[in-house]
């Protein structure tokens, strides 16, 4: 595990209070879901590019949001994984998409 690398997590996304924000949605170990805000910077459809559609009230997308993984998890199979929303957030890793082809994204919205 790469402490510091960038990765993309799963999730599903609904409207936020600002156009220029969205709302996440993860699962995390346990089938817990939690939820948190993203700008949409941070935002990536299920083909992993820019998530710019407008959502409406009651609409919901699959997608990814941009991560940054911090390291293992206190459980087997998961890891520590800060979100856009600047929470930490311990995640399957069958839930993480880690490839090297994310280095361009920015960490800065």
């Amino acid at each position: 595990m790469h402490r510091g690398e960038v990765v993309l997590v799963e999730c599903s996304f609904t409207r936020g209070g600002f156009p220029s924000e969205l709302v996440f949605h993860v699962t995390t170990r346990g089938s817990d879901h939690l939820a948190g805000v993203s700008p949409r910077g941070y935002c990536r459809d299920q083909d992993k590019k820019p998530l710019e559609s407008q959502l409406l009230r009651s609409e919901s997308v699959a997608g990814y949001v941009v991560g940054l993984l911090l390291g293992d998890g206190e459980t087997p199979a998961t890891s520590r994984v800060n979100l856009p929303d600047n929470d930490i957030y311990e995640l399957p890793n069958s839930s993480l998409v880690r490839n090297g082809e994310l280095a361009h994204v920015s960490l800065q919205p």
